[in-house]
């Protein structure tokens, strides 16, 4: 299983210049500055081929961050992820930033306000209202059978 980290919206709710995407894009730029990526799951089925397996399925989910489905379940998977967002956000965004990215907090009060600043406008998204953005996240399962001989 993988998930991407780019938000999405049917509806168009969430564009490219959303700040949820602008995070996610300070997120993978963050994690090439350390060798990682946050891209596997574009990958993830092609990586797997390239290792041997073969009859490999992929199964597109749509994982959604807010209240707004009308299927119940979805709906509460939904809370339960606009909380985890919402409660680890500004501990995301002190730890990318400052320890990765270098922006630092303690010479001056500005740069922390940049830091605060990212955060509440992440926070600021509409997760739970009825005028909520209808944001939610692919996750992909892989599955095969057997791996070549």
């Amino acid at each position: 299983m993988e998930m991407s980290i780019m938000w999405k919206s049917d509806d168009g709710t969430v564009t490219d210049n959303h700040p949820l995407n602008e995070w996610s894009r300070i997120s993978i730029e963050a994690a090439k500055k350390i060798g990682k990526t946050f891209e596997n799951a574009q990958f993830t089925k092609e990586n797997i081929i390239k290792a041997g397996f073969v009859d490999v399925v992929e199964q597109r989910h749509k994982m959604p961050v807010g209240d707004w489905s009308s299927d119940p379940k979805m709906k509460e998977l939904g809370r339960w992820n606009a909380l985890y967002f919402q409660q680890g956000i500004e501990g995301m965004c002190l730890f990318l930033l400052n320890r990765i990215m270098g922006v630092s907090i303690f010479p001056g009060l500005w740069n922390y306000h940049i830091l605060m600043i990212c955060s509440g406008r992440m926070r600021r998204c509409k997760f739970m209202s009825r005028k909520c953005d209808r944001s939610f996240l692919i996750v992909k399962f892989i599955l095969t059978m057997r791996c070549r001989q």
